[in-house]
C-alpha cells in the first residue's frame, strides 16, 4: 500500500512527514513525496561563488545555477481519466465521521461573533478553477502588459498584477503548469519581470533549506546584534502600524487593504516593511510574525526571505531601491493619483487627486476643512515627523555593528570594500568555493563605515552629495558627525601632517594590517562593485524621478 503526497519543505513540516514515513512503513505503508510544490529541489542547485553575475544568494547567480545543474522543469502531468476511489458510502462497513480543521488543530477556533474572513471571501475564488480563472485572464490579458505597468497597485492595475500567489502557496495550480504556459507564449522575452517572478520563489525555498532559521535568526549573523525598540513603545508603534493608523496614507493604505483582503500588492509589501524596520525601529520578526498571520498567500520561505531583506540581515539588502521605499509619498508610482488610499482610507477619499492624498499635513486648513479631514481626529497624525533623523538612527545602528564586526576581525566585513560576508554552506555551493562569500552591501552602508574609520583615525572624507532622502539634500546625512574640535588641522604648506594626525594615521595603517592578516589565506572573488539582480522588480517611475 502506497500513499502519495506532495513534499514539504519547510523544516517543521519535513520533519512531521519523516516521522510520518517512519509510523506508516512500520504499518507496512510507504509514504511518496512528489515533487511537485516547486520547480527544482533546493538541495539540488549549486551557486558558482566565482561567477562574475551577482552577488551570492541574489536572485541572478541563483536562476543560473538552477537552469545550470537542473535543465528544465518537468511538464505537469494531466489529470488521469480513471482512478479507484475509496468508497465513502453508506454501504462502507466502516462509519466516517466528518472532522474540521479546528478538530484536527490546523486552524485556531474561531471566534463566531465576528466573521473576519468575509472581506477575503468576497475578494477570491478560493478553489482550482479561482486558480484556473485567473491564471488564463492573466496570460490573456495581463502578461502583455505586465513589464511595463506591474509597479501599479492602484485600481487602474487591473489584470496587470496576477494575484497568482494564494494559489501558488496551496496548490490550486502547479508552477510547472504556469512555466511551460509562459514557455508556449514566449513569456521571457514578453516580461523577463514575471519570468524572475517565479525563480524568487525557487529562491525562496533554497534559502530556506540551507537556512533553517531564516524565519528568526539573521543571516548575516553579526546583524543579530542591532538595537530594536523594545517594551511598550515598540509594541504600540507594532500596533499602530498593524491597524493602519501611522498617519502615512502609503503605509495604512497597505496595511488596510491587508487586513481586509489578505493580500498587498508587492511594493506596498516593501514599503510598509521598511516602514517598520527602517523607520520606527521594529525588529523584522514582528512585521514577518504578522505577515505570516495575515496574508492569504503566507509562505514561511518568502515571507521570511523578504523580512530578512527588509531587516538587512537576509542576503539582499535591496539596495536598487534605496529612496524608492519612503513612506512619505515623495516616490508615489505605485499610486500616482491616490486612488488606493481614496479606496482603503475613506476618510481621505475627499481630498484631490494627486500628492495631498499621500500627503495630507501639507494640505492648507481650508481644504483639510473643506474635504472634512481633521489630521488628530478623523485621520492619525504622523507617527514621525523628522523621517530623516529616525532613518539616520538605522543608519548608525548597522553602521555600528559592522565597525564591531571589522575591529574584532570576525571575518563577516571585508576591510576595503566594506562588504558584508557571509559562511557560505558548503552543499549550497560548488566545490572547491571560497568558505566565505560576499553578499550584497548597501552603498551607503559602506559609504557610512569609511566614513566612521576615516574619523576615528582624524582623516576628513569628502561628502557624497549623490544620497537624497526624501527629496532633500543629504550630503553629510549618512557621515557619522565629527566635532570641529576632532578635526585634523591644516599642515604645514611642506604637505606633512602635524604629529597627532602622523600618528593617527599609523595607527590606523596598523589597524588595517591586523585586519589584513586575520583575512590572509582566505579566497575572495572578485564580483561586481554593485549588483542589479532586482532591478525588474523595482517600481515604474510616474512624473517626476524619485530621489534617490
Amino acid at each position: 500500500t502506497r500513499v502519495f503526497a506532495s513534499k514539504r519543505y519547510e523544516p517543521e513540516n519535513a520533519e512531521a512527514d519523516e516521522r510520518a514515513s517512519v509510523e506508516m512503513a512500520v504499518r507496512g505503508v510507504e509514504l511518496v513525496r512528489t515533487r511537485g510544490f516547486l520547480l527544482f529541489e533546493p538541495s539540488e542547485v549549486r551557486i558558482d561563488v566565482a561567477a562574475r553575475d551577482g552577488y551570492f544568494g541574489t536572485l541572478m547567480p541563483f536562476v543560473h545555477a538552477a537552469e545550470r545543474t537542473c535543465g528544465d522543469p518537468g511538464k505537469p502531468k494531466p489529470a488521469p481519466v480513471d482512478v479507484r476511489m475509496v468508497d465513502l458510502g453508506t454501504e462502507s462497513d466502516h462509519e466516517w465521521e466528518q472532522i474540521g480543521l479546528e478538530d484536527l488543530g490546523v486552524a485556531p477556533a474561531s471566534d463566531r461573533r465576528v466573521d473576519w474572513s468575509a472581506g477575503i471571501r468576497a475578494d477570491w475564488d478560493i478553489s482550482e478553477g479561482g486558480a484556473v480563472e485567473t491564471w488564463s485572464q492573466f496570460t490573456a490579458v495581463g502578461l502583455d502588459r505586465f513589464e511595463a505597468e506591474h509597479g501599479r497597485a492602484d485600481p487602474e492595475a487591473g489584470v496587470t498584477v496576477s494575484r497568482l500567489s494564494p494559489y501558488l502557496r496551496f496548490g490550486m495550480i502547479s508552477p510547472r503548469t504556469v512555466y511551460h504556459d509562459l514557455v508556449k507564449k514566449d513569456g521571457k522575452n514578453i516580461s523577463k519581470t514575471f519570468w524572475h517572478r517565479l525563480y524568487r520563489r525557487e529562491l525562496a525555498y533554497w534559502q530556506l533549506h540551507h537556512w533553517p532559521d531564516l524565519p528568526k535568526t539573521s543571516v548575516r549573523s553579526h546583524y543579530e546584534n542591532r538595537a530594536w525598540l523594545s517594551g511598550d513603545e515598540a509594541d504600540e508603534a507594532l500596533r499602530r502600524w498593524q491597524r493602519g493608523e501611522t498617519g502615512f496614507p502609503v503605509v495604512d493604505c497597505g496595511m488596510r487593504r491587508l487586513w481586509r483582503t489578505g493580500w498587498m500588492h508587492q511594493t506596498e509589501r516593501m514599503i510598509t516593511a521598511t516602514f517598520l524596520v527602517d523607520y520606527l525601529g521594529v525588529h523584522w520578526t514582528r512585521g514577518a510574525d504578522w505577515f505570516m498571520r495575515t496574508l492569504v498567500d503566507a509562505d514561511e520561505a518568502i515571507n521570511s526571505m523578504m523580512w530578512q531583506n527588509a531587516g538587512k540581515s537576509g542576503l539582499d539588502q535591496w539596495d536598487f531601491f534605496e529612496g524608492t521605499l519612503a513612506p512619505d509619498g515623495s516616490a508615489r508610482a505605485h499610486d500616482p493619483h491616490g486612488d488606493a488610499i481614496a479606496r482603503w482610507i475613506p476618510e481621505l477619499a475627499a481630498l484631490p487627486r494627486g500628492y495631498l492624498r499621500h500627503r495630507p499635513w501639507e494640505a492648507s486648513k481650508a481644504t483639510l476643512a473643506e474635504c472634512d479631514v481633521e489630521l488628530g481626529s478623523t485621520y492619525p497624525r504622523r507617527m514621525i515627523v523628522d523621517l530623516d533623523r529616525a532613518r539616520q538612527r538605522m543608519l548608525d545602528d548597522v553602521t555600528t555593528i559592522r565597525h564591531a564586526e571589522l575591529v574584532r576581525a570576525g571575518g563577516l566585513v571585508k576591510p576595503g570594500s566594506m562588504e558584508d560576508l557571509v559562511v557560505a554552506p558548503r552543499a549550497a555551493v560548488v566545490r572547491g568555493a571560497a568558505d566565505l562569500a560576499r553578499v550584497s552591501t548597501r552603498k551607503e552602508f559602506k559609504r557610512s563605515l569609511k566614513a566612521l574609520k576615516a574619523s576615528i583615525a582624524g582623516i576628513d572624507l569628502p561628502s557624497n552629495p549623490s544620497s537624497k532622502p526624501h527629496g532633500k539634500s543629504r550630503a553629510n546625512a549618512s557621515r557619522p558627525k565629527v566635532s570641529a574640535a576632532s578635526r585634523p588641522k591644516s599642515g604645514p604648506r611642506s604637505g606633512r601632517l602635524p604629529a597627532p594626525d602622523r600618528d593617527a594615521v599609523r595607527a590606523s595603517r596598523r589597524e588595517a594590517k591586523r585586519l589584513d592578516a586575520a583575512f590572509r589565506g582566505r579566497v575572495f572573488h572578485h564580483l561586481p562593485v554593485d549588483d542589479l539582480d532586482d532591478r525588474d522588480a523595482a517600481p515604474p517611475r510616474v512624473g517626476r524621478r524619485p530621489a534617490r
